[in-house]
């Protein structure tokens, strides 16, 4: 029996037409100044139709050092190129204890993107910390971080 090979014409809606990974164990520190820093995961995907979408699965791990009782807020944002398209914000430690320490604190983001392009999108996640954190240490002893994107036919 012979194969057939189906374009992405014949293909129904919903189905993932191309994967692009990028998988990361750079240690890298986030400090404590309401500005978005790099966390080193950073893809690029070149849609096939301006009616296709992008999922964009975003998963990275580290820890906040934080000081005594303090609350303290990290705030990762997805961005395309340099423009950001979604954030998760509001996500809390509470120190319970006197002394400074490192809790350990993993992130997953999840977004369906309708970029109505068919030229090369970059897209990445960055964080930030209000003032109740030290720092946010991304991929801290030896952790790794992954964004996945996924060209999702529309």
């Amino acid at each position: 029996m012979a194969l057939t090979r189906l374009g992405t014409n014949t293909l129904p809606t919903g189905s993932v037409l191309q994967v692009v990974q990028d998988v990361n164990t750079t240690y890298t520190e986030i400090p404590a100044n309401d500005t978005y820093s790099t966390t080193n995961l950073s893809a690029s995907i070149t849609p096939s139709s301006t009616s296709n979408k992008i999922l964009v699965l975003a998963q990275f791990a580290g820890f906040v050092r934080m000081d005594t009782t303090n609350t303290g807020e990290v705030t990762v944002g997805l961005f395309k190129d340099s423009t950001n398209i979604y954030e998760c914000t509001n996500l809390t430690r509470t120190a319970d204890n006197s002394s400074t320490y490192y809790a350990p604190t993993f992130f997953s983001m999840n977004f369906m993107h309708s970029p109505s392009s068919t030229s090369s999108l970059t897209y990445s996640a960055k964080a930030k910390c209000n003032s109740s954190v030290h720092s946010f240490f991304v991929n801290r002893d030896s952790t790794s971080s992954s964004l996945i994107l996924m060209e999702i036919k529309g």
